[in-house]
């Protein structure tokens, strides 16, 4: 996999859309196996739904993918818990609302 990942790095997006689509929407990205760099994309709304709404607690983001994501703090994207559970509320709020829908529909 990781050669097709370095050989494709210029246009990674298409290719990981291409790979998604063609594996249903889910497959397993292999990295090299002394670096024990495997992952799981998905594009499935059943999947996403699944790990962010109805199993979030048995997905805990872990101590590796916060510390790459340690810039952007301990928002929604870099917590777990009820931490993420008020978080997710608040933000999802805020997307519903009418002043922040008014923002982009005025252009």
């Amino acid at each position: 996999m990781l050669p097709s990942l370095l050989f494709n790095l210029s246009t990674i997006h298409d290719f990981l859309t291409r790979a998604l689509r063609q594996t249903g929407g889910t497959f397993l990205l292999k990295g090299p196996s002394f670096i024990n760099a495997d992952y799981v994309l998905t594009s499935d709304p059943t999947n996403i739904n699944h790990i962010f709404n109805k199993n979030a607690a048995n997905y805990d983001k872990g101590p590796d993918f916060k510390a790459i994501m340690e810039a952007v703090g301990d928002g929604v994207f870099n917590v777990d818990g009820e931490s993420w559970k008020f978080q997710r509320r608040l933000l999802h709020s805020l997307l519903k609302s009418t002043e922040f829908e008014g923002v982009y529909t005025k252009n």
